[in-house]
């Protein structure tokens, strides 16, 4: 087909990049953000997005040959890996009622949570949901120490079975 642009490195070399660097135009040495791709081997290649941070250019997304895309890191092991200190992951319903559209997923230290969040999305101790690394399930608390833990509070059940639509 057509091309209309076209970059081309004729190097052969493992690890060879070619870039697309963003500057300004006062100084084409400062970089603000760059797309990148290296070539892994004879005929595998990745694709890198990098933005400044701090002073400095950090690849925030990579694409590697396998489809693997890696946020937070440059070798992703699955079709979507989050890498971080603390990873939040956010689903907003742009329909939602004002602080009321937020939902997140996060890994800290190896315990699994689900939550909500105002619209300001500042992570609170709003969790629906708590899975520790040893396999402990919490609804309503961060630590359970229980295979299962219920925590509520109210004058509502705080618990109930249904089976075959009659309660038990």
């Amino acid at each position: 087909g057509d091309v209309a642009l076209q970059i081309q490195n004729n190097a052969l070399t493992t690890n060879e990049t070619t870039s697309i660097k963003f500057t300004n135009s006062t100084d084409s040495s400062l970089v603000f953000g760059q797309i990148q791709s290296s070539r892994i081997d004879g005929s595998n290649g990745k694709l890198s997005l990098s933005t400044r941070q701090s002073g400095s250019l950090g690849t925030v997304m990579t694409l590697d040959n396998a489809g693997y895309v890696g946020i937070g890191t440059t070798t992703p092991a699955g079709l979507l890996n989050v890498a971080s200190t603390l990873p939040y992951v956010y689903l907003t319903d742009t329909n939602g009622a004002t602080d009321n559209k937020h939902w997140f997923m996060e890994n800290n230290a190896g315990v699994l949570s689900l939550g909500t969040t105002s619209d300001a999305l500042g992570v609170s101790n709003t969790r629906a949901l708590t899975i520790t690394n040893s396999g402990n399930v919490g609804i309503g608390t961060t630590t359970p120490d229980a295979l299962l833990k219920v925590n509520g509070t109210g004058t509502g059940d705080l618990f109930s079975v249904d089976r075959d639509g009659g309660v038990n």
